[in-house]
């Protein structure tokens, strides 16, 4: 899952995503589902035959959906995973009809031209592809041959797939190795300029924290109205029952989640975001037995798993207590 999902999920989970921000929500859901269903047909098809990684960026500068490297070559798959009808003629493309703003064709002709250029710079000599595979099955797709790229609608993708894997086959063996041996070769070497994504995720803002709901939820339905026991919580949804250090572990993950531009995580910050129903002493144990400690002492600090540090930026922690 990448860290806008994380995001959007625990933000969603607490209620403090506006209307657009929701669907924005299922945007990124539609998207992640395309690369995880492409990785997956990609890796059946290719076996052990092939180095296959999702979400790759490499040098900060290119995004890789799906990077297959073969023994041979080099596939840049960019999955899509449109709501609507996509069609490509004279070099615009249309969504539903409607001429779209932002043509992903030309963008992803940047992406594979620095492709080219970092694969170069790491001393393959390998030929680098790019295709667009769109994904959702209810998607009509119609390209004419101004098309720069392979575009592959759902139907045939797998086709597709055990074309190139017959193509390689085909060509096996190369001056940098056999089969699987000279592909993993390759992806050692372009792995070395391997990167975070220059891309962060949204950060809170006053008016997500307006909307934020503070306090233990119940894993099933969200909701706060809970039963709450030395050791265990029960939710009206169903009678849903579930352990009390569970509950507390959930939520101080939703905290580092929301708050990812924070380093580190205190005792205080998950007490705020759990609305004093928790004692500062279980909370203190359930951060010591989960996260590494980053200082010691009275204030007493753990690291955030999620944080990462934005590219180009410098991370400042937002204002959160007092809501």
């Amino acid at each position: 899952m990448t860290g806008n999902l994380y995001w959007y999920h625990a933000m969603a989970r607490r209620g403090a995503l506006s209307e657009d921000e929701l669907f924005k929500l299922g945007l990124e859901e539609c998207g992640a589902r395309g690369e995880a269903e492409l990785l997956e047909m990609v890796k059946s098809v290719f076996g052990e035959e092939a180095w296959v990684g999702r979400n790759v960026w490499l040098d900060q500068q290119v995004e890789c959906d799906v990077l297959l490297i073969t023994h041979h070559r080099i596939y840049n798959l960019n999955a899509k995973y449109y709501r609507v009808d996509f069609s490509y003629a004279q070099g615009r493309a249309y969504f539903g009809g409607n001429e779209a703003k932002s043509n992903p064709l030309a963008a992803f002709q940047s992406s594979m031209d620095r492709l080219r250029a970092l694969t170069k710079r790491v001393g393959l000599d390998l030929p680098v592809e790019g295709m667009l595979m769109f994904m959702n099955s209810d998607q009509l797709v119609s390209v004419d041959d101004t098309a720069a790229f392979g575009c592959i609608p759902r139907a045939h993708v797998m086709r597709t797939l055990q074309d190139l894997q017959k193509e390689s086959a085909a060509a096996y063996g190369s001056r940098h190795g056999r089969g699987s041996v000279g592909a993993q070769w390759a992806a050692s070497r372009l792995l070395t300029l391997e990167s975070q994504s220059k891309y962060w995720a949204p950060r809170v803002e006053d008016a997500h924290l307006a909307r934020l709901e503070t306090g233990l939820l119940c894993p099933e339905c969200g909701g706060r109205h809970l039963l709450v026991t030395q050791r265990s919580l029960e939710c009206p949804c169903g009678r849903y029952r579930f352990s009390k250090g569970e509950a507390i572990w959930h939520a101080v993950e939703d905290y580092c989640k929301i708050f990812h531009d924070a380093p580190v995580v205190t005792v205080a910050d998950i007490e705020w975001f759990l609305a004093g129903q928790v004692p500062r002493k279980t909370i203190r144990q359930i951060l010591g037995a989960r996260y590494k400690m980053s200082s010691r002492g009275k204030y007493a600090a753990y690291i955030n798993p999620y944080f990462r540090q934005p590219y180009g930026t410098v991370p400042i922690r937002a204002p959160r207590r007092g809501k």
